[in-house]
């Protein structure tokens, strides 16, 4: 696949080396060609896949590859704290305390902007 193949009478095989594109078996390259007469894998892959609840690498059998994992992330509501990662996805902790214990004041949470204090 990497070299033109010849024969010429007189000296016999000439084997030629070429660049052509070429698949080095592993999908853990890209953009394979041929230099010096063998295949050599190319770029890596971007396995990058966007979420923070996956580790991304790469198996050169299967290719791209996401682990789930539990770390700390941020579910975009401010009404939960301690958000982790569970099956790939982020999932909210336990609600803030939002309570000022002030009775002239009705307490929530907007999962925008956090705690509120409205006077009632």
């Amino acid at each position: 696949m990497c070299t033109d193949d010849t024969c010429d009478p007189a000296t016999g095989c000439v084997n030629t080396d070429n660049a052509a594109s070429c698949d080095d078996g592993s999908a853990c390259t890209t953009g394979d060609t041929c230099a010096a007469g063998a295949c050599v894998g190319g770029a890596a892959p971007d396995c990058d896949d966007g979420n923070p609840c996956t580790d991304d690498s790469c198996d050169p059998a299967l290719g791209c590859v996401h682990t789930n994992n539990t770390a700390s992330c941020d579910d975009g509501s401010a009404c939960t704290t301690a958000d982790t990662c569970s099956a790939g996805v982020c999932v909210g902790g336990a609600a803030p305390n939002c309570d000022d214990s002030d009775l002239c004041t009705d307490d929530s949470c907007d999962p925008a902007i956090g705690c509120v204090n409205a006077d009632n």
